[in-house]
């Protein structure tokens, strides 16, 4: 029978993800993407997935990064990587009010600790993204996702 040697090193990790994600912040978007990607392709399997959630940078992002790094796109390396004001406007610049409209609709099922200061709510990303569309706001779980944790509030502890 073989044994699993206790040399081999694991190469299935970043060896230190804060200082990663320290790194990335000193990259423009196409650099990051590129960086991030190129670790995901080292990983291996489910390294995409395992990259967005240490990142934060959306799947589809990374997999355009393995994409243009397979494709041999030569990096554009002078001049910006978008126009000024390029880019979507935040959900906040776009409607103003939204931060406040999540707050009426998460305030009635917000639980948390005392002593701590934490809080959290009680219903999924998709429910309350589901409530805000209802008041008449554009806007995914993701996003959701984002302004609850800039208020201060986290989804339920499982």
């Amino acid at each position: 029978m073989r044994q699993a040697s206790a040399a081999t090193p694991a190469t299935s990790e970043l060896h230190d993800p804060e200082q990663f994600k320290r790194f990335l912040g000193t990259l423009n978007e196409r650099q990051r993407r590129h960086c991030v990607a190129l670790e995901a392709m080292r990983l291996g399997w489910g390294g995409s997935t395992r990259m967005a959630t240490l990142t934060g940078l959306h799947i589809t992002t990374i997999g355009r990064g393995i994409r243009e790094l397979r494709a041999g796109e030569p990096p554009d390396l002078k001049g910006r990587v978008r126009k000024p004001g390029g880019g979507r406007k935040r959900i906040e610049e776009q409607q103003p009010k939204i931060q406040a409209a999540l707050k009426k609709v998460v305030e009635p099922e917000t639980a948390g600790d005392p002593c701590s200061g934490k809080r959290w709510v009680r219903s999924s990303l998709r429910e309350l993204a589901r409530r805000l569309r209802k008041r008449g706001y554009s806007i995914g779980k993701d996003t959701v996702r984002r302004l609850l944790k800039k208020g201060g509030w986290r989804c339920a502890p499982v």
